[in-house]
């Protein structure tokens, strides 16, 4: 039986001409039992000539996920050398909307790695910033919680809101990144959050209901809502 670390040296010895020491059924039950793990781990390494070969000979779907629902383009998003690799997936047709079994979105997958290049390769290719995990973060709360500073700052400039998250914590990225111990990324973050404190006073001092302070207050919950309705958005 071909061992599972021979298996991508005797494919790039075929490609290169030559001749593989191993009888053509054992090669081809090492590379069924094999390929995606390999494909997985050649993207997480950022291996981005690996990977296409993989990809380009054998054949091997980029969408396939692992145990964990992480796709080979999740993983070259997650590794900073990865744009290249996650570069080639996507024009092999990856999908820029997969998730894991968290949640976990391709473009979050980048902002955790603090991948700024990536980050911003995924939304330019359509990737949401508004989607969220199972938890109910968004891309610019895994930035605000790594204290990922470009990434939050390309977040932004491509339409990410500051809104708390829709899980139990109801946190704004500008709390994850205090609560982190991120202050610099917490006061960028919070100009979005000022807009919106603007906007309730206005709303506040309009409708006669009740004083700014307690609207700031009620904005904890119904900041998603307002957002949403009065358009507001962090500035570029």
């Amino acid at each position: 039986m071909v061992a599972a670390g021979d298996v991508v040296a005797v494919v790039r010895a075929e490609a290169g001409g030559g001749v593989s020491p191993y009888p053509r059924e054992h090669l081809d039950v090492a590379r069924e039992s094999e390929r995606e793990r390999t494909l997985h781990e050649a993207a997480a390494a950022g291996s981005t000539d690996e990977a296409e070969l993989m990809v380009e000979q054998d054949g091997m779907e980029p969408d396939t996920p692992d145990e964990n629902g992480v796709t080979a383009l999740m993983h070259a998003c997650r590794s900073a050398p990865g744009s290249s690799c996650a570069a080639m997936l996507l024009a092999h047709g990856a999908s820029v909307d997969a998730v894991d079994h968290e949640g976990r979105t391709v473009l979050m997958m980048a902002v955790l790695g603090g991948a700024v290049r990536t980050t911003a390769m995924l939304l330019k290719a359509g990737a949401s910033p508004a989607a969220t995990d199972a938890k109910g973060w968004t891309a610019l709360h895994y930035a605000a919680h790594g204290g990922h500073y470009a990434c939050a700052i390309e977040l932004l400039r491509r339409g990410a809101i500051c809104r708390p998250s829709t899980g139990r914590d109801a946190l704004t990225p500008a709390e994850v990144a205090t609560n982190s111990g991120h202050s610099p990324l917490a006061e960028e973050l919070l100009c979005g959050e000022e807009q919106l404190f603007r906007v309730l006073k206005k709303y506040a001092q309009a409708e006669k209901k009740l004083p700014f302070s307690k609207a700031a207050e009620w904005a904890s919950t119904q900041q998603a809502e307002l957002m949403q309705q009065h358009g507001v958005t962090c500035p570029n």
